[in-house]
């Protein structure tokens, strides 16, 4: 038992061809159009700002003291993404929490 030829069918019938094409690429772009979508999403940003000062602090010693415990600490909490920007006296981290 062979099966039947489509390609052969479709160059012989080329007017139900174009009408299937037609018909199937009219169907998808109606349906495209009402697929549900919503304009701005709901999402969850989990970011934990951290700002420590100490006037009069050296940039080295608020890391010493501050900002590296503190970044070891949080490690320890979660898996997450850290930024970190220090100056004198000055630590500012965000804490981008995956999880």
């Amino acid at each position: 038992m062979s099966l039947p030829n489509i390609s052969a069918f479709a160059v012989r019938e080329r007017a139900i061809t174009l009408f299937l094409i037609v018909a199937f690429s009219l169907s998808g772009i109606f349906t495209f159009f009402k697929l549900g979508r919503a304009e701005d999403p709901a999402f969850t940003v989990k970011v934990l700002t951290v700002s420590a000062m100490w006037p009069g602090a050296t940039a080295e010693e608020m890391q010493n003291l501050v900002a590296d415990p503190l970044e070891k600490r949080l490690q320890e909490l979660l898996s997450r993404a850290a930024s970190s920007s220090r100056k004198m006296g000055v630590l500012e981290t965000d804490q981008d929490f995956c999880g």
